[in-house]
């Protein structure tokens, strides 16, 4: 078939809510677990936690916040970036471990920077990608894995997390039957920082590709460009926080089983009491530990199921972008894949929340209409490759099998539009569902409209039943690669500080010390 193909280029993502938060004053209450409250480097130190955690607020909750027109997303990174390096320090370097070192930013920075426009070009001569057009090339992975390995060094804080529970955090939640939790684990205050940015970079690409798609050309290649970079951020973000939750609770398995041995080993009472108290000290306690375990219904925002599916999301959202360019391209034979890999990260994402939740359990964790989401995307990218498997038929003059394609490509997209409704939320209108569906519904009859009329001229062959037409591939293309999150260095303003002469452990924040969040 000649003649350019009609431009599939428009998107709807799902927006989920940011946690809000009850700021804590860290300027008197981390004072407070002071041994000596004069300490000048601790006066200092607390109102560069305080400062931080304002600058946090400012770019995430404020009227500022609102006006995404004139945010200023470096800033933005920059103040998360600043405030998580400020709580590594209170966290501790048995958990908090930095990716880099000052010396490597900068050869970090150009590895994360390598964007996937090589797999872009690839659709401009009509190519598959190899396996060596990954993202980052196999050495540029094992630089990367390097900074990953390298540790905190010359640090004499280094393993201590004496203060890391001492605090007190409270946080709303995005799913879950409760609307609230308030721990003393420093780590729920810095994974909700993080998982705030993953959410934000979601709502920001969202925002650009609704308001800067054009209904005939689609989104502009440097605000595509940008968006693909947020999302696969995103989904860096989410990977890494499913790695960190499973990482403790493996910590966790593995403190329980040595306390079980070594429990047979101790001859008195006393000493198996000291020795759980040490082994719970290197873990998650109580509250917090159900919290970051995902394992309480309160938790479920760390739960390493929606965490992975948060992540898919990202991808699948990403892998949109692609289509769009390579539709753009006029580019046929990469779109079925391409498509097919996309209704696949949206099912395994779909399949995974409801294998783990019953259906009753998705609606209290605020679930099912993110469920919904995932199921609409599903079935839209189905009808997009049936489309256009039915463009590689034709090209392969099978012009009755081709017809039956592109009706079996009508038929799942009137199955999509029954799926708009359901998935209508304060976050996600049905205008912003429409919007996508409305563009491919006259493509697929103009599709259509065309094989019929070459199958009369040309072809002359029967059209069998929907039913008995070749299947879609069962694995596709993928060429959206999560961006690694990188997890800054410890402050500078804890250089000075030694924790365990300057903190007494014993100390902590009690509720009363934290007013509770406004849900």
């Amino acid at each position: 078939m000649e003649g350019t193909l009609p431009v599939f280029d428009n998107y709807c993502f799902y927006i989920h809510r940011l946690k809000m938060r009850s700021k804590l004053n860290y300027k008197t209450k981390l004072v407070d677990l002071c041994k000596e409250a004069s300490n000048p480097f601790i006066v200092s130190l607390a109102k560069d936690i305080s400062d931080a955690s304002d600058n946090i607020d400012n770019f995430f909750f404020s009227t500022k916040a609102r006006d995404l027109t004139n945010i200023d997303t470096a800033e933005l990174l920059k103040s998360v970036e600043t405030y998580c390096s400020l709580l590594g320090g209170l966290i501790g370097s048995k958990v908090y471990q930095p990716t880099i070192t000052t010396d490597n930013i900068e050869a970090a920075a150009a590895v994360s920077a390598t964007t996937a426009v090589s797999n872009f070009e690839k659709l401009q001569l009509n190519e598959q990608p190899r396996d060596n057009d990954e993202e980052y090339s196999s050495e540029q992975y094992d630089k990367l894995e390097k900074f990953n390995d390298e540790k905190v060094k010359n640090n004499k804080n280094k393993g201590s997390d004496a203060i890391r529970k001492n605090l007190r955090f409270s946080w709303t939640s995005v799913f879950g039957s409760d609307r609230s939790i308030t721990s003393s684990d420093t780590l729920v205050e810095y994974m909700s920082i993080l998982f705030n940015l993953g959410i934000w970079y979601l709502g920001y690409s969202e925002y650009i590709v609704s308001n800067r798609c054009s209904p005939t050309d689609g989104l502009p290649e440097e605000d595509r460009q940008k968006v693909y970079d947020f999302l696969l951020k995103s989904a860096g973000i989410f990977d890494y926080l499913c790695k960190l939750r499973l990482n403790l609770s493996s910590s966790s398995s593995s403190s329980s089983s040595s306390s079980t041995k070594k429990e047979e080993e101790e001859k008195t009472e006393a000493d198996q009491d000291e020795k759980e108290k040490d082994d719970n000290d290197d873990v998650v306690d109580d509250n917090a530990g159900k919290i970051l375990k995902g394992s309480d219904k309160s938790s479920t925002d760390f739960n390493d199921v929606l965490l992975r599916s948060l992540y898919l999301q990202c991808i699948g959202q990403a892998q949109e972008l692609t289509i769009g360019r390579a539709y753009k391209k006029n580019t046929i034979q990469p779109i079925v894949k391409l498509a097919v890999d996309t209704a696949n990260i949206y099912k395994e994402a779909m399949d995974m929340l409801i294998s783990h939740f019953t259906e009753e359990k998705l609606i209290e964790n605020r679930l099912e209409k993110f469920v919904n989401f995932l199921q609409f995307k599903v079935s839209l990218y189905q009808s997009l490759a049936l489309n256009q498997q039915a463009f590689q038929q034709n090209a392969t003059h099978k012009y009755g099998e081709s017809i039956a394609t592109c009706k079996k490509a009508q038929h799942q997209l009137k199955q999509t539009l029954f799926l708009i409704r359901p998935c209508v939320s304060i976050t996600l209108t049905q205008q912003s569902l429409q919007k996508p569906t409305q563009q491919l519904q006259p493509i697929i009859d103009a599709t259509l409209a065309r094989l019929e009329r070459e199958n009369v001229l040309i072809g002359y062959e029967v059209v069998p039943s929907i039913d008995d037409i070749s299947e879609l591939p069962s694995e596709g293309t993928r060429l959206a690669k999560l961006r690694p999150f990188i997890i800054p260095q410890v402050h500078q303003s804890w250089s000075t500080i030694d924790i365990p002469s300057t903190f007494n452990k014993d100390k902590k924040l009690q509720e009363s010390d934290l007013v509770s969040v406004k849900i």
